[in-house]
């Protein structure tokens, strides 16, 4: 090490390795921000991660309520087509006309 590197404490006379205490500092400065930033860098993926946690979760409802609403549909259609092969629109006429005629 050369003497430009090293100071001598004015108290107890001890030789100091300035680029050693220099570099540790700035290791130190350096991780702090490094470890700063990757906070940050973690928060925001959290946050992202949980956006697109409630946004799975409002699709699946979704995707729920629109299966529901489809068997809702096909179990009506099914329904008024029975109700429709099953009526006899003769004999309600023939039944009103009957009905009419008490009148």
């Amino acid at each position: 090490m050369s003497n430009n590197e090293q100071i001598k404490c004015p108290n107890c006379g001890t030789n100091i390795d300035v680029t050693n205490i220099l570099s540790h500092q700035l290791e130190a400065e350096l991780q702090a921000k490094f470890q700063a930033q990757l906070q940050s860098e973690r928060s925001k993926m959290n946050e992202a991660v949980e956006k697109l946690r409630d946004e799975k979760l409002a699709f699946e409802e979704n995707k729920k309520r629109d299966e529901r609403k489809r068997i809702l549909f096909r179990e009506n259609n099914a329904f008024l087509i029975e109700v429709r092969e099953g009526f006899d629109f003769e004999l309600l006429c023939e039944e009103i006309k009957s009905c009419m005629k008490v009148w």
